[in-house]
């Protein structure tokens, strides 16, 4: 379901970063283009469906990198696998995206909105630029899940 959407998505992708461009010029030069970010998302959740928590780990972290990197295997593989469990979907669709305030050069924060059913809910996916490994998956708003959408 997810690779029929993929064109869509890097459409709505292409068109947020023509309309945020437009706006964000007078703030600055050359704000991020959300295209990088939206393919690591997309990544992270073929991945949360094949219950691949090596990869999920690999593309989560911080500007420092990825948690791979920085914490116990078991407490990572734990952490992957409650997210795995709590975001496994029917499909998804990157909506759009929005600055962070105070990370402009380092953060983009992806709405994705992704069924579970006939339950429809939008998470924010806050992205960041890490030193080592590009682009990574920084926080997830998995709470819209438990407060019912």
């Amino acid at each position: 379901m997810c690779n029929s959407r993929r064109p869509a998505a890097l459409m709505l992708a292409f068109v947020a970063i023509t309309q945020a461009s437009c706006a964000h010029q007078l703030v600055r030069s050359s704000p991020i283009s959300a295209v990088e970010p939206s393919l690591v998302a997309e990544r992270f959740l073929r991945a949360v469906n094949a219950n691949d928590i090596q990869t999920m780990a690999h593309l989560f972290g911080t500007k420092d990198g990825s948690i791979v990197r920085k914490e116990k295997t078991d407490e990572v593989q734990k952490r992957m696998f409650i997210l795995a469990s709590l975001l496994h979907h029917d499909d998804y669709r990157i909506e759009g995206n929005q600055i962070v305030p105070g990370r402009l050069d380092d953060a983009i924060q992806l709405n994705v909105r992704m069924w579970f059913g006939q339950r429809q809910v939008v998470l924010p996916f806050v992205m960041v630029r890490s030193k080592r490994s590009g682009w990574l998956v920084e926080q997830i708003g998995v709470d819209r899940l438990t407060e019912g959408g």
